[in-house]
């Protein structure tokens, strides 16, 4: 048995709309197989779909099936730019029901109210939460810091030194870093 064509919901309800109309689906598919964008906005969201996929999706009955808006594990963002509970940009979905995502326990959104987070949005709340963690301000290296920068662990101990670690941090080149916080003495300082 073949696979089935994966198919946005927007996709889907396009689909159908075009079977609806009559003779459509020629006009409709000439576009995507001369590889031209489909000029009606109506129809548009099917110029992503190869030629192969188009076809069976409008000719093969039970050919395609949709993909859920969201799933369980997903990150999302709220798309007004709001941030979620605790500050959170990202979030991660732990239920999906017909109209809402439910994330940090019994919290919940419109799924219209939020889309995927990016791979750098997750990036960067992955990083804004390493930085509350050693409660920081998001990249604050302090003295004493250990960062790492080409597989090597610098030592921040002179203001050279701090602005060196900045100007790498922001240029994405630290890898990551050892907080003076949470260096352990085994003696006690013999000059204390």
């Amino acid at each position: 048995m073949t696979e089935k064509v994966r198919l946005t919901q927007k996709q889907a309800d396009t689909v159908e709309r075009t079977k609806a109309v009559r003779g459509s689906r020629g006009v409709v598919l000439g576009y995507v197989a001369r590889d031209t964008e489909i000029p009606n906005p109506t129809f548009r969201s099917l110029s992503d779909l190869t030629f192969d996929e188009l076809a069976r999706a409008l000719y093969e009955p039970d050919s395609y099936e949709v993909e859920p808006l969201f799933k369980v594990g997903d990150q999302i963002v709220n798309i007004n730019g709001v941030n979620f509970v605790n500050g959170l940009n990202v979030v991660e979905v732990e239920k999906v029901s017909e109209f809402f995502v439910t994330f940090c326990g019994d919290i919940g959104a419109l799924k219209s109210n939020v889309r995927r987070a990016t791979p750098e949005e997750v990036k960067d709340e992955k990083e804004c939460r390493v930085w509350a963690e050693a409660d920081r301000g998001y990249g604050k290296f302090r003295y004493g810091d250990v960062y790492s920068h080409n597989g090597s662990s610098i030592h921040i101990d002179t203001a050279k030194a701090m602005d060196t670690a900045n100007v790498r941090y922001k240029a994405g080149l630290v890898t990551g870093f050892h907080p003076i916080e949470s260096y352990v003495r085994f003696e006690e300082d013999s000059n204390a």
